[in-house]
């Protein structure tokens, strides 16, 4: 399947453990496969997001950052063109250009 040109893709991802995002064990929060996308979010130990998405824009990208604090994780996603942006509980963190992005 092409991935359009522009889209959106959104998921969020509530663990069982309650202080999921303060301790210091590692949590594969989840793997997301849907209609061209793939999406693996992974808390490590050290408190670190990662996120390794493919599909939008025929690219793949990896982000790690600091996991906030939170009971939930709500993930977004928004690329038109060559960029795309990365929403965390509703806050942009990232925007990646296509140096930033490798091809699938």
């Amino acid at each position: 399947m092409i991935t359009p040109e522009k889209g959106t893709f959104g998921v969020t991802f509530i663990p069982h453990h309650k202080d999921w995002s303060t301790d210091d064990h590692t949590y594969l929060l989840g793997e997301v496969l849907k209609e061209g996308l793939s999406l693996r979010a992974t808390k490590h130990a050290d408190r670190m997001l990662e996120l390794t998405l493919s599909g939008p824009l025929g690219k793949t990208l990896t982000w790690r950052g600091p996991q906030p604090p939170c009971r939930e994780l709500k993930l977004g996603f928004a690329w038109e063109d060559v960029e795309m942006k990365l929403f965390v509980n509703g806050k942009l963190i990232k925007t990646f250009m296509p140096s930033e992005m490798r091809k699938k």
